[in-house]
């Protein structure tokens, strides 16, 4: 949680400079994204990417999901019932330059 803290207090102040913020994260319990709701000075647009354990070991580049059996990931969460979810991408059976450009759409932002 203290990492989430981190990234919010400085996505307030970027945000305070009239800075448009978009963060990437992992926040994979519900209290953490409640939390992190609760400390943001500006809305929160969650978007939720969907992706498998398969594609996640295989795009992994910092050996997070590299070997579940030695402990790093012990479970995946998704968004309960109740969270609003701005987007769901499905990464692991879309394109990955479509669900950038749904992204930037749906934030009204350009990726150039």
């Amino acid at each position: 949680m203290e990492n989430h803290r981190r990234i919010i207090e400085m996505a307030n102040i970027a945000s305070e400079q009239a800075f448009q913020v978009v963060i990437s994260a992992i926040a994979p319990r519900e209290n953490i994204r409640a939390k992190v709701n609760e400390l943001a000075k500006s809305s929160v647009a969650w978007i939720y990417l969907d992706t498998d354990e398969n594609t996640c070991r295989n795009r992994d580049t910092k050996g997070l999901y590299s070997s579940p059996e030695n402990g790093s990931v012990s479970q995946f969460f998704g968004p309960s019932s109740t969270e609003r979810i701005l987007l769901h991408l499905r990464t692991s059976t879309e394109e990955i330059e479509l669900s950038k450009s749904r992204m930037f759409s749906e934030l009204h932002l350009t990726s150039e």
